[in-house]
């Protein structure tokens, strides 16, 4: 408790509480344009897929394969996302076939 930001009486069962503080920091979030703030910052819009997942993880009957199989999906998201940001050169690369690529890159991810 010494540590914690924030505490609710009661524990997770104090969904009143919960909801006030959810409300407010969507309040405070919804105030700025963060982007326009942090310039780095990228946000990842949310899908039903996305919104899915974290549902699932959240859940405290989800089985522990279920939600490690979802927590790598969403950081797999993620790592793809900002593998996006980052500086690149264009390059012509020849395969063993012959075939040449360029200003076209394909990424497979393979389980």
């Amino acid at each position: 408790m010494q540590y914690a930001d924030i505490i609710f009486p009661r524990g997770g069962d104090n969904h009143v509480a919960i909801d006030l503080i959810v409300q407010h920091i969507r309040t405070k979030l919804g105030q700025h344009n963060l982007c326009k703030i942090y310039p780095n910052l990228y946000v990842i819009h949310s899908t039903f897929q996305i919104c899915g997942m974290h549902t699932l993880i959240r859940d405290a009957k989800t089985t522990k394969h279920d939600f490690v199989f979802y927590s790598d999906r969403l950081i797999r998201l993620v790592v793809e996302h900002s593998l996006g940001h980052l500086p690149f050169t264009e390059k012509q690369v020849t395969t063993p076939t012959g075939v040449d690529f360029c200003k076209r890159v394909c990424g497979v991810s393979v389980i």
